[in-house]
């Protein structure tokens, strides 16, 4: 994880990472799921002392990411909405 503040420490941007190797998918071992690469970016950004405004991207990378055989994981998606501090 790499996380930088920015403006004053009132934003912040932050990712992570994810490196999964070839795992089996039978208790022979003759077949694999392939190597992934995924990131997660988020940001955020202090409007006032109560709200913040929120923006996470998730599972980038190059392919659609295969956990186990068949089970993929969901694809890249972008969200964003507002933090309320209280």
């Amino acid at each position: 994880m790499v996380s930088v503040s920015f403006s004053n420490q009132r934003g912040l941007l932050q990712t992570t990472g994810t490196i999964k190797s070839p795992r089996p998918t039978d208790r022979t071992g003759s077949n694999e799921v392939d190597t992934y690469v995924s990131f997660d970016l988020e940001g955020s950004y202090e409007v006032t002392s109560l709200l913040d405004a929120v923006v996470r991207i998730r599972n980038i990378g190059p392919t659609a990411p295969e956990h186990w055989a068949r089970y993929p994981r969901s694809p890249g998606s972008v969200m964003g909405g507002f933090r309320i501090h209280w």
